[in-house]
């Protein structure tokens, strides 16, 4: 049993009018126009045709037919149909579809999009300039710590003061080869310690 006839049922049953009360149960609508949808499912109309004015319907999967909400529906045709609150179409649309380009649009496209590869192809060779020069600076910069690595090596091998040794065989070398009697005290001392380390 379907809910129309449950409710009619009810209705009967405690002996109100559906009519008086603002409910009516048509009868069976007389779908006379079909189209499909952008979505793929069926949307109908009683009229000869969709135009403003006209009411719209849809079937459940069980066949019954019901009003489209208010909303807009794009037809797979390619037009518009704009419900309102009433059910009934409010607007009939066609879709934009845009023209194809003359050749003189493509032509001026072609050159715009040439001259933004031209830009961006200065910009990559300015930056290929770039990464050049600091490539250049980086190889610099690695020999010169390279020079240094060596230069820190060589100091850490060298003593950090000069050995004793060193100084004694310095103060013989340039120990005066002068006369005693010639001699300032301090020669004569550090001539003794010589000719005794000897």
């Amino acid at each position: 049993m379907k809910l129309k006839d449950q409710l009619l049922g009810i209705f009967q049953k405690f002996g109100i009018d559906p009519n008086a009360h603002g409910v009516k149960f048509e009868s069976e609508v007389k779908l006379e126009a079909e189209a499909r949808l952008a979505d793929g499912n069926m949307i109908y109309t009683s009229a000869d045709v969709f135009g403003v004015g006209s009411d719209c319907y849809m079937k459940d999967a069980d066949g019954n037919v019901f009003p489209v909400g208010a909303g807009e529906y794009p037809l797979e045709d390619g037009k518009i149909l704009t419900v309102g609150e009433d059910g009934k179409i409010t607007e009939v649309e066609e879709m934009e579809v845009e023209s194809e380009m003359s050749s003189d649009d493509i032509i001026a496209t072609i050159n715009s999009l040439s001259q933004k590869i031209s830009d961006l192809q200065s910009a990559l060779d300015s930056k290929n300039a770039e990464l050049s020069a600091v490539s250049e600076e980086l190889a610099t910069a690695k020999t010169e710590a390279t020079v240094s690595a060596t230069e820190l090596a060589a100091l850490k091998k060298a003593p950090a003061a000069p050995s004793v040794k060193e100084k004694k065989a310095t103060l013989s070398a340039s120990a005066p080869a002068k006369a005693w009697g010639q001699m300032t005290y301090e020669e004569r001392i550090m001539s003794q310690i010589q000719n005794i380390k000897k």
